[in-house]
């Protein structure tokens, strides 16, 4: 199985950072938090392009690919809520 944190062009950072913040989650989720993990998870997709980002999610993080992709969900109504003016 490859290990996607110890490539030097892994994130390793974000990473150790949605990690991080799915255990403080884990304790009692706050959607300041779950917003936080759609917004590094959207970025880290941008960085890596779709195949690695799916591999890095498989590898790396404690939740699949579609709880992955729910948080990024989350992450752009929150978005474009505050673009609208509306936020949460």
């Amino acid at each position: 199985m490859i290990s996607f944190a110890r490539k030097p062009d892994w994130p390793i950072r974000t990473t150790k950072e949605i990690n991080n913040v799915c255990r403080e989650v884990d304790k009692k989720p706050h959607l300041e938090e779950l917003i936080k993990v759609g917004e590094l998870l959207t970025k880290q997709k941008e960085r890596l392009g779709n195949t690695k980002w799916a591999q890095w999610v498989q590898e790396a993080l404690p939740f699949s690919r579609p709880t992955a992709q729910r948080y990024m969900l989350l992450y752009r109504a929150f978005v474009m809520g505050q673009k609208a003016g509306q936020g949460f």
